[in-house]
């Protein structure tokens, strides 16, 4: 279940939340209330990240995301797919269109992480400002110290359910596109397919945590 309140996961005994003190109240009536509560909060901020992923304001997009951190992102995505080509020697046997097709997911996924965490701090009101922080090399020292991805299931796990639910339902889509517009990647193998699915996810957690290490520059 979830609290009422702050919408955190909570366990069906609890009395309180555990993270916002919160009374549980558990009659029927107020469960289904409390569902629904959940539901709107994951809609609004699915459609906030959807207005900004969509949108065609770029000189807004490039206020709201450094030159460091676009380079941070491509970094990301680039050495991920360089990595995965090397390891995975049959998908050479592909045409050039199906592998740019997997290129183009990994670069996308990176991208979108940091759209999730933009519309999360949007969502929750803030009003950023633009970012300055320091070079490629500098941003991603400081990325590298926060040591986000030793339990990335841990990491996930972390986020707020709005996020984390979000980010399951734009994979879906994104994965399931990818299969539909290159068909020959369907007579890859499942554990191979899984994989590229993996590393799709680890990107767009990436994406997400680039922009945690980049607002320590917003003023």
């Amino acid at each position: 279940m979830f609290c009422t309140e702050c919408g955190a996961k909570v366990n069906e005994d609890n009395k309180f939340c555990d993270n916002c003190g919160h009374q549980l109240i558990k009659d029927e009536a107020n469960v289904e209330a409390e569902k629904e509560k959940v539901k709107s909060s994951r809609r609004r901020y699915w459609d906030k990240f959807t207005e900004i992923y969509t949108s065609g304001d770029s000189d807004w997009k490039n206020k709201m995301i450094s030159d460091s951190a676009w380079e941070l992102l491509n970094r990301f995505s680039g050495n991920l797919f360089v990595s995965f080509m090397e390891e995975h020697p049959i998908l050479n046997k592909h045409s050039h269109k199906e592998i740019d097709s997997i290129k183009t997911e990994f670069n996308t996924a990176s991208g979108a992480g940091y759209y999730f965490w933009l519309a999360e701090q949007l969502f929750n009101g803030r009003d950023l400002q633009p970012p300055k922080p320091p070079d490629t090399d500098g941003l991603s020292k400081e990325w590298e110290k926060e040591k986000v991805f030793e339990d990335t299931k841990t990491f996930f796990a972390n986020l707020p359910d709005d996020v984390s639910s979000s980010m399951n339902d734009f994979h879906a889509w994104r994965a399931k596109s990818l299969l539909e517009t290159s068909p020959a990647l369907n007579d890859l193998p499942n554990e191979l397919i899984e994989e590229i699915n993996n590393k799709l996810a680890i990107l767009m957690l990436m994406g997400y945590s680039s922009g945690m290490v980049e607002d320590k520059y917003r003023k």
